[in-house]
């Protein structure tokens, strides 16, 4: 069950719940679109996908990004993860992924 995230097991109420990894990319990239000053690396225009894996129902996302030109890196990187966290919570029902980032630049337009 790697492509899925078991949110509830069958021993915990009405049967078992468990997530698409599809899901969870959108939800991902849903989230790093709407952000205005973390953009994710592109290369020769086309815009690097998050990579996101899941292992016995943990959520690990890890992306290469860029920063808004004149923005704090730790906080805008600190805002987007509780935002990831805050939507995944809310759409899903799942607590503490593991977001980590890979700053390669600043974008300056």
């Amino acid at each position: 069950m790697s492509d899925y995230v078991v949110i509830q097991e069958t021993h915990a109420g009405l049967g078992q719940i468990a997530v698409n990894k599809s899901v969870i990319n959108a939800i991902v990239r849903n989230v790093i679109e709407a952000d205005e000053n973390v953009h994710l690396e592109e290369i020769r225009g086309l815009k690097t996908a998050p990579t996101v894996l899941i292992n016995d129902s943990v959520i690990s996302v890890s992306m290469k990004v860029r920063i808004q030109y004149g923005k704090d890196v730790k906080s805008s990187c600190l805002n987007l993860k509780h935002e990831l966290e805050n939507q995944l919570k809310l759409m899903v029902d799942y607590d503490n992924p593991v977001v980590e980032f890979n700053v390669v630049g600043f974008k300056f337009d």
